[in-house]
């Protein structure tokens, strides 16, 4: 691999490709290693870090008590919903924001990538021109005004977000717009970056990965999420699937609400999902809980923050509340289940990433599962 013909680093541009990720999920790796204070169970937690830099999200944490599938290439950081499609209104969206929509930006980025790759260069210069025929030929309903202001960083970009290029908070940055103009006539195309921001955005429309943050939001932000409702609706029917697949027996409430299961006045709650094994005698109450992506080490303490953080409003307080409410009210919940008091009720929050918690813990009343390990969790309970 040579820089621009001139330095040889000795990395092909698979290596690079791969060193280019590392160091970008590094801050995760970092957030982890120093552990987060934010509970106390979380500073005792032995905890292993493995690294794939082959994968969508290459660096996962794995908490030692913790379910996690054995099978290293079926552990993800994330669910992901594997859609067919890119969701339309998001790719319109894109198209309003950015004048080209995000499928089509993607593939572009994918070729200019590819063509570094075939020429085995880390770095290429393009001719503007060039682009906007290839836009032009290949993408023809692109808005060519609108695709040079939103998805190519200009000097006067450079000059005032200099400190800005890599934050979370920038709309545009070397993640999100990686075609960097370097004066009036030319491009500069980095391998690791167009590579980098195809697989940044093909996270967002697939995983619900926030791409930017904004003080009042925007269109595309808000497309976003309605993806990430669809994630965790799709997220909680595969619970639902993954249920049925270990026992076909169990009885399968979704989405019921306290007026459903309750005949008293009580405050308005949803039970995600209720699974009960008559055979067993066993209740699980499983709260289905959709994270979405989090690349920054501030982002990931804010999922701890969303979790069991001291306040009504966190998910912690929250499934306690439901949990409380069973309790309280256990004859009408037995009535509801066709159950009786010799029934076992195992409350659960199901993750769709790992989370820095151990399944179990003093300071809650339900276990913390991540869907990765709940097959394992469930084998492991039921032999």
């Amino acid at each position: 691999m040579k820089d621009n013909h001139r330095f040889d680093f000795g990395l092909s541009n698979k290596d690079y490709k791969k060193i280019i990720m590392l160091l970008y999920y590094y801050s995760l790796f970092i957030f982890y290693n120093s552990k987060s204070k934010l509970s106390g169970e979380c500073i005792d937690a032995p905890t292993e870090f493995r690294i794939f830099p082959s994968s969508i999200e290459p660096i996962a944490t794995i908490i030692l008590e913790q379910d996690n599938s054995n099978n290293e290439n079926l552990l993800h950081f994330n669910y992901n919903p594997n859609f067919d499609s890119i969701d339309s209104n998001f790719n319109e969206t894109f198209f309003y924001e950015k004048g080209i929509k995000c499928g089509d930006f993607v593939k572009l980025l994918d070729d200019l990538s590819a063509s570094l790759k075939k020429k085995d260069m880390l770095n290429g210069r393009l001719k503007k021109d060039v682009l906007f025929d290839i836009l032009r030929r290949d993408y023809p309903y692109t808005d060519t005004e609108k695709f040079q202001k939103e998805c190519i960083l200009t000097n006067g970009s450079f000059e005032s977000n200099e400190n800005e290029l890599y934050k979370n908070n920038c709309k545009h940055r070397l993640d999100t717009t990686p075609i960097i103009s370097i004066d009036d006539n030319y491009l500069l195309l980095n391998y690791g970056f167009i590579w980098n921001c195809s697989n940044f955005w093909k996270n967002v429309y697939s995983i619900g990965l926030t791409p930017y943050v904004t003080k009042d939001g925007d269109a595309l932000l808000k497309s976003v999420d309605k993806i990430v409702e669809k994630i965790s609706i799709s997220f909680q029917k595969d619970i639902v699937k993954l249920l049925k697949q270990i026992n076909n027996q169990f009885v399968i409430f979704e989405n019921k609400h306290t007026n459903d299961i309750f005949k008293k006045v009580l405050s308005e709650n949803e039970w995600d999902i209720i699974a009960i094994d008559h055979y067993k005698k066993v209740i699980f109450n499983i709260e289905s809980k959709f994270f979405t992506t989090s690349m920054t080490e501030s982002g990931l303490a804010n999922d701890l923050k969303k979790m069991i953080k001291d306040n009504k409003n966190s998910y912690k307080n929250k499934f306690e509340k439901r949990v409380k409410i069973v309790e309280d009210n256990i004859e009408e919940f037995n009535a509801f289940c066709k159950s009786n008091n010799e029934y076992v009720i195992e409350n659960i929050m199901v993750t769709s990433k790992v989370i820095d918690l151990n399944i179990v813990s003093k300071t809650r009343r339900f276990k913390i599962v991540h869907f990765d390990g709940l097959k394992k969790f469930l084998d492991n309970y039921y032999n």
